[in-house]
């Protein structure tokens, strides 16, 4: 083929199988590594060596016989750029192939001749703007639009006049929202409600911040509470006879360990029972598949398939999977398949009956049990059942009650305020009556199996009023018990000595500080705080001044004793015996005693000492007297102890007695700037809140915080809201009110005083222009729609099969190259388990020729036609298309040997063509592609967006476009005829229930029904009797 820019080939007739041609999976040699994976050279001798003598020869025959799995592909992986070339399958197209579409020419130049208006033709302009003119082909008529300017229509002008009602209608109900609710229609807190909120709670907070208002939370867990009712009923139906016990027996255990093991023991048994079970579920739901569309083919006189051939090459596959499978399950469980009944409902129906067989069959000695067990699974199957029954209803009826609010409330169906209520009002009705409706059906079909749960369900039904009661009443007490300390503050003061003795059990301790608890229980708690600081702070100032003026290391008995003294006092903790302490405080005579005993040793240690120094004796004498009698006696003696010193002392005793007997005067300052930096910084009291709620203060500046809220949140936001509600607001609905009449009035006889002038002037067009042109009818769609040629068609589903065959091939290489790898990680992990270890092996070479591969697919596949334009068929188009695509998907599947793998990659059952065929066109085309263009055009038409305004046909103008009401996009209205989906009951296995009954059994109870519908048909068979409630 050639086209007008390049020239590509195409072969169709090439024959190849990746099933027998081993040239595809030629990949590169296999070398020895190390038990890393590195390409280097086992080094087994020396490490071994390093050993235990006793295990050197197992090691090292162990680490030969695993070296011989060892292999990794002699790839460089370090090479950045490495590629290898591998042998793709050959390709039937070379070079650039291009598609071009067209427009479809059927019918788009059906013309008609131009005729006066009729009357029937003039009252439908009248009535909406359109007319109709009929086919000449087909039994659809073509839809004019006239022109807005001309004619409106009395649907349009209405249709207009409710919007603009419904707009002054939804401004009343945003009023109104923005006046009383929470929050606005943005989950914004600007509503009037809100605001009037926001003044007064951050006015009290004024308050809380400056006193402290009484902060308390409650701590209470509901879904304990509700534990704790259920609790109380699950020990008066333990003692009744609304069950059957063999399974809540059969997994009874006490509160030990041992007895709950031995029941995980028979839960395990359980388990794998179903665990066996599975393959015969999945045989079995293979084989009512195969056998339904046997017999639909073979007796249901479905037009499936063109000739007898395919029939046959269909059943035969049937014939096939049915021999494959490893016994007759339809045989074994005695299933009968219905052609009459949907097939799904059969494979479900047909599991659960086998599922009690195998089960009995494995269980014979406790066949009440297995009736036990298949008894609850059934009452959740009916369960599930009609939830998804009531779940459908209650879609279809909110459906319906939605067009019916668009038909009844035509104006207020434009707020969509009014729309949420009314769906939320409808939606709570109807679900409370479809939740009795299915309720009573439910108990109905379980009475029909005589299913004792039954009894357990409506005893559920009978007490939920007064369970709720109780939890009620229960909240209400705990919340009265439960109330919690939201602050606490610990206020230390020091105790003066002397000290009191405390015992604490067999401990002594001495009373040297006493600590003060304030709380948020009361008001004005803030209050509180500062006088109990001021105590508090006052007399631990007062006793550090005082200890240090007095007993300090610079206190006044430093100056006046002469001994060495010990201010503070311990105590043994064992015997309670008080002694003095080690701290002790030098006193200044001692001191100054110190400095003139080391003068005198000095002199004695120098005049005592060999003339050997650096110096001879007499030069050195020299520098011990002024060391001496210098630095020693004049510099520390008299000037730092016996001036310095006691002036500190003096100046320290003065300053700690003033500031001790003026504490009660300074520190209420100390306690204000405390205050304060708690107002304007961080208040540090109120950090350890444990609850925070929206009348809690802010922690990092709370007065800026709560002013800014207040002024913002609180002030501006009802100043807005107020000008918005009361002023805004209703002058716009007032406005749209009179607009919306005053535009119906001119536009009604605007269009009256049009349509005479259409009757007299107006006549049938032959052709479309800005005042009159089609908007539906056959062929219409053919300019938003393209088609291509049949040869074309065929090329792009030849390409969509040869990439069916590049996902084939790629997967099998890939498997081929990390089956080394999988097979050395699967050797060494089973050898590593016998000494509980893992072991880990990875070919970075895989890694290498995998991107090599997927590089090369990926090249591959971008020069395969592809196509993106909206591609339609007409009917008669179609159904050659469809033949010659099937035609090729059969030669296509005997050259290159696809029959083993094409069915699975597309999900259709094997020989089914016609199914394979529009799967093929689906993967081409789209998923709307196997509707023809007729059906296409009955439900095609063109409309001008809802907001193309005055300003877009003025933009138009100024572009210099001729048609200024040129539709702007197009709709094709969705099927009438739809598949109703079919609601059966699931299959469940045996296994789900019993976890469910397991989960339900404790020895505290820890559901309760009122949380969870799914166990209301268990007990809690485990539960104490004596459990506290």
């Amino acid at each position: 083929m050639l086209n007008q820019q390049d020239q590509f080939e195409l072969d169709f007739n090439l024959s190849y199988s990746l099933d027998q041609n081993q040239d595809f999976y030629k990949l590169p040699n296999q070398i020895s590594c190390n038990f890393q994976g590195q390409r280097t050279n086992l080094n087994i001798d020396s490490k071994v060596k390093q050993l235990p003598q006793d295990v050197q020869d197992s090691t090292q025959q162990s680490a030969i016989a695993l070296s011989q799995y060892l292999k990794i592909w002699d790839v460089d992986h370090q090479q950045i750029d490495y590629f290898y070339p591998f042998q793709l399958p050959p390709s039937s197209f070379m070079g650039n192939c291009q598609i071009f579409p067209h427009r479809p020419d059927l019918l788009q130049n059906e013309y008609h001749q131009v005729q006066d208006l009729s009357n029937t033709q003039i009252s439908q302009i009248f009535q909406s703007g359109t007319f109709e003119i009929q086919s000449m082909q087909f039994q659809i008529p073509y839809v004019w639009q006239i022109s807005s300017f001309i004619v409106k229509g009395r649907q349009n002008i209405t249709k207009s006049y409710f919007s603009d009602i419904g707009m002054a209608y939804h401004i009343y109900k945003f009023e109104k929202n923005s006046i009383y609710n929470e929050r606005d229609s943005m989950g914004r807190e600007c509503t009037i409600r809100c605001s009037i909120y926001n003044i007064f709670s951050k006015l009290t907070l004024y308050l809380s911040l400056l006193i402290g208002f009484r902060e308390t939370y409650i701590d209470i867990d509901i879904h304990q509470l509700k534990n704790q009712i259920e609790a109380k009923r699950q020990i008066e139906l333990k003692q009744s006879d609304y069950y059957k016990r063999q399974l809540y027996e059969y997994l009874q255990f006490e509160n030990n360990e041992q007895s709950r093991t031995a029941a995980e023991s028979q839960l395990t048994k359980l388990t794998l029972i179903q665990s066996e079970f599975r393959d015969h579920q999945q045989g079995l739901k293979l084989s009512i598949q195969n056998q339904f569309d046997y017999l639909v083919e073979q007796f249901g006189h479905n037009q499936k398939f063109d000739d007898h051939e395919e029939q046959k090459e269909y059943l035969d596959n049937i014939n096939e999977q049915i021999k494959l499978l490893e016994r007759d399950y339809l045989k074994e469980y005695g299933i009968q398949v219905d052609i009459q009944q949907d097939v799904n409902e059969q494979i479900n129906n047909a599991t659960s009956i086998a599922q009690v067989k195998f089960w009995q069959s494995k269980l014979g000695d406790e066949l009440p049990l297995v009736s036990n067990i298949n008894e609850l699974n059934e009452c959740g199957r009916a369960l599930r059942y009609y939830q998804q029954l009531l779940d459908n209803e209650l879609q279809q009826q909110m459906e319906e009650f939605e067009k019916r609010l668009i038909q009844d409330h035509p104006i207020r169906v434009k707020s969509y305020h009014f729309v949420a209520e009314q769906r939320a009002q409808y939606r709570k009705q109807m679900k409370t009556q479809l939740k009795e409706k299915y309720r009573i059906l439910l108990v109905e079909d379980l009475k029909k199996q005589n299913i004792k749960e039954v009894e357990l369900y409506l005893n559920y039904l009978q007490q939920k009023a007064q369970l709720k009661q109780e939890l009620q009443l229960l909240i209400e007490k705990t919340e009265k018990e439960s109330q919690r300390i939201n602050i606490t503050i610990q206020v230390t003061r020091r105790c003066f000595p002397p000290y009191n003795i405390i015992k604490t059990g067999d401990y002594y301790s001495l009373e040297r500080t006493r600590s003060y608890s304030v709380d948020s229980s009361f008001p004005f708690w803030k209050f509180y705080l500062m006088i109990v600081r001021y105590f508090a702070w006052t007399a631990n100032v007062t006793f550090w001044l005082f200890a240090n003026g007095i007993s300090g290391p610079l206190g006044i008995r430093a100056l006046v004793q002469c001994n060495v003294f010990y201010p503070d006092v311990q105590i043994n903790e064992r015997t309670g015996v008080v002694s003095r302490s080690n701290y002790s405080v030098t006193p200044v005579v001692v001191q100054m005693g110190n400095v003139c005993k080391g003068m005198s040793r000095s002199r004695r240690e120098f005049e005592a000492s060999p003339d050997t120094g650096f110096f001879g004796k007499n030069c050195a004498r020299f520098c011990n007297y002024i060391e001496v009698y210098f630095f020693r006696f004049l510099i520390v003696g008299i000037l730092g102890v016996l001036i310095f010193i006691p002036a500190l002392i003096i100046a320290n005793f003065v300053i700690s007695l003033v500031l001790a007997l003026t504490a009660w005067a300074w520190i209420p300052i100390v306690l204000i700037i405390s205050y304060l930096f708690q107002l304007l910084i961080f208040d540090y009291d109120c950090s350890e809140r444990h609850h925070w709620n929206i009348l809690s203060t802010p922690i990092w500046l709370p007065l800026f915080f709560n002013t800014f809220d207040f002024i913002v949140k609180g002030v501006v936001n009802f100043i807005w809201n107020l000008l918005i509600c009361f002023i805004i607001l209703p002058i716009s609905s007032i406005f749209m009110v009179i607009f919306g009449h005053l535009r119906y009035i001119f536009r009604s006889i605007y269009d009256v005083l049009m349509i005479l002038f259409v009757k007299c002037l107006g006549r049938v067009p032959a052709t479309e222009n800005w005042l009159a042109w089609k908007v539906s009818g056959p062929g219409i769609s053919r300019q938003y729609y393209f088609t291509i040629k049949n040869e074309e068609a065929l090329i792009l589903v030849a390409g969509e099969l040869e990439k069916c065959i590049l996902k084939e091939y790629q997967r099998r290489v890939e498997e081929e190259i990390n089956g080394p790898q999988k097979q050395v990680q699967s050797v060494m992990n089973n050898f590593f388990s016998v000494f509980g270890a893992s072991y880990s092996f990875h070919d970075r070479g895989c890694d290498k020729l995998i991107q090599s591969l997927n590089q090369q697919i990926s090249q591959r596949i971008s020069i395969l036609p592809n196509i993106s334009n909206n591609i339609r068929f007409n009917e008669s188009e179609l159904a050659i298309i469809r033949m010659l695509i099937k035609q090729l998907i059969k030669n296509q599947i005997a050259l290159k040997d696809m029959k083993n793998y094409i069915w699975k990659h597309y999900q259709v059952q094997k020989g089914d063509y016609n199914e394979l065929t529009s799967e093929l066109l689906k993967k081409c085309f789209g998923h709307q592609v196997l509707s023809p263009l007729e059906d296409i055009d009955l439900r095609f038409s063109l409309q001008t967006d809802e907001n193309y305004s005055i300003s877009k046909k003025i933009s138009k103008a100024l572009e210099g476009q001729v048609n200024l009401n040129q539709p702007t996009n197009f709709v094709v209205k969705s099927s009438s005829v739809s598949k109703k989906s079919i609601i059966v009951k699931q299959f469940l296995e045996f296994s789900g229930t019993i976890q469910e009954v397991w989960g339900c059994q404790s020895t505290y109870q820890n559901w309760s029904t009122l949380s969870d519908k799914s166990k209301r048909f268990f007990i809690n068979y485990c539960l104490r009797v004596n459990q506290d409630a």
